[in-house]
């Protein structure tokens, strides 16, 4: 998806998110200018439409024109797939108000740098139609200065405060539940030992409950990114749990499955789709990429619990041995999803940690290789060669490091998984 490192302000994220919503509603995969200046014109009280006002301008005969044409470009366009979370001359509207921001010594782009900033770009889908209303930069600024002293009444931002309760107000998807029960349910065959082929019942609880931890990773993204101001994550489902809701059902559940299936590996899957310009500072781009690899490291701790802490050490000392090597084999998995998911190799998490603070020119080149990332971690992790033993050596080494006893549990659980 399109970066960017510019910070918003409170309004100039809610216009980004609303303008998102613009976008699905006419089923558009990125946000143009069109959308970015229609959401400017729907915030109740905003500078944007004062300033306009004194300009004697019709904000809402405007805004009936930009909902007409938005509509009609979305007839012409029936792409209906996910891209870029901005087109290409948004993005020049964006630098474009970052600059504007700059000029001012302000540390924020606020929504009337936003409106300077479709103005300064005249190529621009709103900056076309603010020049045919006579809407001029020079206009505009004259009336910038005493907008801002005007404050803001509209309360209706995204803040930290008692964000858990709305991030968790649609509730848990009962798919996500069902996924719960059943793996809960196959442990307690294999701790209790019940049947003749303990196998069957592994399988099932070492499926479920990967395709569990994948779905506890996208949303720890998700939850990071509704903690950091990106309220569109709310409108994906994707706080919801429900791994049906994700953008890319192959990246995130299918193809972590189908490596579980063909060798045992824990491969990270990735199809949150972040409006990062809803973020409110770069920091919270890298809390969000962060977010992901914590969620498995917290499933890893639980884990390995057993084998490490009293007293579950003496509680699990009676199961059956199936149970400890279905459970050591899936706290293998974690370990494994989370050192693969911190390669800094564009398209990674570890990537998305470092990017917020990486030079411009760097960025730019890992933008052109982020398509071939998957190429180069197949390469660098599951072709044999000398850095892929070192990868597998290291992750067996944590996996000792942190109960050694799992080591053992661990590849007996990863021979029983394939059969070996």
């Amino acid at each position: 998806m399109q970066k960017s490192s510019h910070p918003l302000s409170r309004e100039s994220r809610l216009a980004m998110d609303q303008a998102r919503r613009i976008a699905n509603d006419n089923k558009q995969p990125s946000i143009n200018s069109l959308m970015i200046l229609l959401a400017l014109l729907q915030i109740k009280n905003s500078r944007v439409q004062h300033v306009l006002q004194t300009l004697n301008v019709r904000v809402d005969n405007l805004a009936s024109r930009l909902v007409a044409t938005i509509k009609l470009e979305s007839k012409e366009n029936t792409q209906n797939q996910e891209s870029a979370d901005v087109t290409a001359e948004s993005t020049s509207v964006l630098a474009a108000a970052f600059a504007e921001m700059q000029s001012a010594n302000r540390t924020s782009v606020d929504e009337l740098d936003l409106l300077l900033g479709m103005l300064e770009q005249p190529e621009s889908k709103a900056g076309n139609i603010l020049f045919q209303y006579q809407i001029t930069a020079e206009a505009v600024r004259g009336r910038v200065d005493a907008a801002r002293k005007t404050p803001v009444t509209n309360n209706s931002f995204v803040n930290e405060k008692g964000f858990l309760k709305r991030a968790f107000r649609n509730g848990i998807s009962p798919i996500f539940i069902s996924l719960i029960l059943f793996t809960i349910a196959m442990a307690a065959f294999l701790w209790l030992g019940i049947g003749n082929n303990p196998r069957v019942f592994m399988i099932a609880f070492i499926m479920g409950g990967w395709i569990v931890s994948v779905a506890l990773h996208e949303f720890g993204h998700a939850l990071a990114a509704f903690w950091g101001g990106d309220e569109s994550v709310e409108e994906k489902g994707y706080l919801t749990l429900n791994p049906l809701k994700y953008s890319n059902p192959f990246l995130s559940i299918i193809l972590p499955v189908l490596f579980l299936l063909m060798g045992g590996i824990g491969f990270p899957g990735g199809a949150v789709y972040i409006n990062i310009y809803a973020l409110r500072k770069p920091t919270y781009r890298s809390l969000v990429s962060m977010a992901g690899p914590l969620a498995n490291l917290i499933i890893a701790i639980l884990l390995i619990a057993p084998f490490k802490y009293f007293p579950f050490y003496l509680v699990f000392s009676f199961t059956s041995e199936s149970f400890l090597k279905a459970i050591a084999f899936l706290a293998f998995l974690q370990i494994t999803a989370i050192t693969i998911n911190l390669l800094p190799i564009p398209g990674l998490d570890g990537f998305g940690i470092l990017e917020p603070y990486l030079p411009p020119e760097l960025v730019g080149f890992a933008q052109s290789v982020r398509p071939f990332g998957f190429m180069i971690l197949y390469l660098l992790v599951f072709v044999d060669s000398p850095i892929s033993d070192m990868f597998w050596s290291s992750i067996w080494t944590i996996t000792s490091f942190l109960a050694p006893d799992l080591v053992y549990y661990a590849n007996e659980g990863l021979r029983l998984f394939l059969n070996l």
